[in-house]
């Protein structure tokens, strides 16, 4: 990125968030390429997507996490639709955005990427609910299952026990699961399904281990989504979701149609449950079904590495 001024947002409830001073001292590589930076650490939620409007409507050049995914779900909402450019300095619990764009996690490491980073324009989905409200995202959105982890997976028990928390509590959800009878419409298509959850993803990987819509691209204007639901053999019973689950944390669900989960891609998905389901966006409770979601195409600049990205089409503005 060419030299400008930077906003760098910090977490300090972020898993491994630094000082203000240790990241003073580790930012001596975007100094030495220009950068003139300003640090501020946010004391709320949604602090942080205040913060990045405003650096947007000030010029910023760029506006760049300090934290976890949360974080970087929160500067989505403020500079999607804007010319500054977000990037991420990982220093949460799974970093999935930071592992998908290969942004090392040691912090010296972090600032030499972001140093020789170029902008790039990203697509973001935006789910929005029924009373008209909306809520965007830049890695996936999901219904169901994994949503209710992550609603019951909060705060303390977030931060000191990480991924054991979300394990532990998916595990427990996956035994007592039920199936609730869903309308999933892609691009005017509709289908009934039994669901237990549906991913509808921008990217490739799922809470930073597995990969669920293995064939998303980040600028095709497309989303791609995955139903997991009891209408297929793998899913009617216990034995079947726990090796379906199995297969995903050993990421080898593949786009094949059987085994428990199908795949379709849009840039229009419309879930509707005949009871309400929890919605999660970039591992965040966002609120309940039934949700439109649409794509944003190209909505966001983001710093990526300058060599080739499997999540681009190749053609970059």
């Amino acid at each position: 990125m060419l030299p400008g001024r930077v906003l760098l947002v910090r977490n300090p409830r972020a898993r491994r968030a630094p000082s203000e001073g240790a990241l003073r001292q580790v930012s001596t590589p975007l100094l030495g390429r220009g950068w003139r930076i300003v640090i501020r650490s946010t004391t709320e939620a949604g602090e942080a997507a205040r913060i990045a409007a405003g650096a947007a409507a000030e010029g910023y050049n760029a506006v760049v996490a300090v934290g976890g995914d949360g974080t970087v779900h929160e500067l989505v909402q403020g500079l999607a639709g804007t010319s500054t450019a977000l990037g991420v300095w990982p220093a949460g619990t799974a970093d999935v955005w930071a592992k998908e764009t290969g942004v090392p996690a040691k912090r010296e490491r972090a600032a030499r990427f972001l140093a020789r980073a170029r902008a790039v324009p990203l697509d973001v989905g935006r789910v929005t609910f029924e009373d008209g409200t909306s809520r965007r995202f830049l890695l996936m959105c999901s219904v169901g299952l994994d949503a209710e982890v992550v609603r019951r997976v909060g705060g303390l028990r977030k931060r000191v026990l990480g991924r054991a928390a979300y394990a532990g509590s998916g595990l427990v959800r996956l035994v007592r699961a039920a199936p609730t009878p869903t309308a999933v419409e892609v691009d005017g298509a509709r289908e009934e399904h039994n669901l237990y959850a549906a991913v509808v993803g921008n990217t490739r990987l799922y809470g930073g281990f597995t990969h669920l819509t293995s064939a998303a691209l980040a600028d095709d204007g497309q989303l791609d989504i995955a139903t997991f639901s009891a209408d297929r053999f793998a899913g009617r019973r216990l034995p079947g979701r726990l090796a379906l689950a199995v297969r995903a944390l050993r990421g080898r669900l593949d786009r094949r149609q059987r085994g428990g989960v199908a795949y379709a891609r849009g840039a229009q998905v419309r879930i509707a449950p005949e009871s309400p389901m929890p919605v999660q966006a970039d591992g965040e409770y966002i609120g309940e079904t039934p949700i439109t979601i649409t794509v944003e195409p190209r909505a966001l600049s983001v710093l990526l590495d300058p060599d080739p990205n499997p999540l681009l089409t190749g053609e970059v503005e």
